[in-house]
């Protein structure tokens, strides 16, 4: 799987687990479709994880910063559309 190679390739371990552990980051087992709260300008929402917000929050992770968790997450601008969606197709994998 594409998404997969990406994801080690970036060093994504180094912060978020496949395996439901907290790391530094949130699990991504399980991630899709799951309600989070997210702090953006200071104020809290709840959102559903789906394919948007993960788009975002992979090129812009400081957008919005999911409650509980430090603001540390590199922006990974630099991939491409393409291996982005690659990497949220692995995501969604992950149940």
């Amino acid at each position: 799987m594409e998404g997969k190679k990406i994801f080690e390739r970036e060093g994504c371990s180094g912060c978020h687990s496949t395996d439901g552990s907290v790391v530094a980051g949130p699990s991504l087992k399980g991630l899709y479709n799951l309600k989070e709260t997210v702090i953006k300008n200071g104020k809290s929402y709840e959102i559903t994880v789906d394919d948007e917000y993960l788009f975002v929050a992979i090129k812009y992770p400081d957008r919005e910063i999911v409650k509980g968790f430090d603001n540390i997450m590199p922006s990974f601008s630099n991939l491409s559309d393409e291996e982005v969606k690659n990497l949220i197709e692995y995501i969604k994998s992950l149940k």
